[in-house]
């Protein structure tokens, strides 16, 4: 096509020319050429590069310095590390440290880090499972997910009896179990279940014998007591008796001086006499009746019904393990069902 030019002549005009050559990808997006046509001479435009030329040509407004209001930025501020970000040893940090110095109580990290110590030193005795293990009480029942192992003697293991107190569990060669306890506490039925756990397995009764042994001076040391008393089972055999008494003062200097040093030493005493013939003891009885294995006091117990002749039947359920076996409020045993 020709148009008239201003002097008369005619003079081509420049139309462009759409390629019929492309190229299919493998993305399958179908790519066209524009060729522009002048004076005989052909110009791929590319459309990409274009592109990225106009956007360098824009023209960008920058920001004066004097404009930027520095309060209203935000600026990283680091956390300040606390004594419970630094490790120690163990599960514990330097804050449990700290509270042993203060004289605070001492907590579960504190017990299962000694624990893991002991059984590392001692690994003829058994035991030395972690206190966190202990069944709790949700909604008005007990409850033991995963609950203790029952063990083999020789075997120890400190218990939190579930009233913010400590206390040590023996189990010696000949089988006989012995709670150390520097307050002398009646059980509680989380400790019950605890030593049933451990030591009560395929019995109706434990007993329980409880030994005399040193009583602490205030609220807060029974951890530490029970600590001293698995060490000194573990290196002499000592199952309880008021023959051995410690610094109670120069306890927790101690205890901090065997942990950093991963091993244990005799804790300060005071007295260490021998181990007397007749060591006073009281006995402790938690009865098994139930074939669930745990001790009749976590919950009612429901006896059978059935009688032999006269004699009424001795056989005692937990309600709970009855429920599935009950007839009109009446519970009967397998022999009487």
């Amino acid at each position: 096509m020709t148009t008239p030019s201003t002097n008369g002549s005619i003079k081509p005009n420049k139309t462009p020319k759409i390629s019929t050559e492309f190229s299919t990808p493998k993305s399958k997006k179908l790519e066209l050429s524009v060729i522009e046509e002048d004076a005989g001479e052909t110009h791929i435009i590319d459309e990409k590069k274009n592109s990225t030329e106009i956007n360098k040509s824009l023209p960008v407004k920058k920001r004066k310095i004097d404009d930027i209001n520095l309060d209203e930025m935000e600026t990283p501020t680091k956390k300040t590390k606390t004594l419970s970000d630094l490790p120690w040893i163990g599960y514990c940090s330097q804050q449990h440290k700290q509270n042993i110095l203060n004289n605070n109580y001492l907590c579960s990290d504190i017990i299962i880090s000694t624990q893991n110590l002991l059984k590392f030193e001692f690994p003829e005795i058994n035991g030395f499972q972690e206190t966190t293990l202990a069944p709790v009480k949700l909604n008005g029942k007990w409850v033991s997910e995963t609950g203790f192992q029952s063990q083999e003697s020789p075997s120890l293991q400190i218990h939190h009896n579930g009233n913010a107190h400590w206390v040590l569990s023996l189990q010696t060669r000949d089988g006989n179990i012995y709670l150390l306890d520097s307050l002398s506490l009646n059980l509680t039925t989380s400790l019950e279940y605890q030593l049933t756990q451990i030591y009560g397995k395929d019995k109706k009764k434990l007993i329980i014998r409880i030994p005399d042994v040193q009583k602490q001076q205030n609220s807060i040391d029974c951890g530490l007591f029970a600590i001293a008393n698995a060490l000194e089972f573990c290196q002499t055999g000592f199952k309880g008796g008021t023959h051995i008494t410690y610094e109670q003062k120069y306890m927790r200097e101690h205890l901090i001086h065997c942990l950093e040093n991963g091993k244990f030493t005799h804790f300060p005493k005071n007295n260490f006499g021998k181990t007397p013939k007749n060591l006073k003891t009281k006995t402790h009885i938690i009865s098994i009746n139930c074939d669930c294995g745990k001790p009749d006091t976590i919950e009612d117990m429901v006896g059978c019904e059935g009688k032999t002749g006269r004699k009424m039947c001795d056989v005692w359920t937990h309600r709970s393990c009855a429920k599935k076996n009950m007839k009109e409020n009446s519970w009967f045993c397998e022999v009487h069902r």
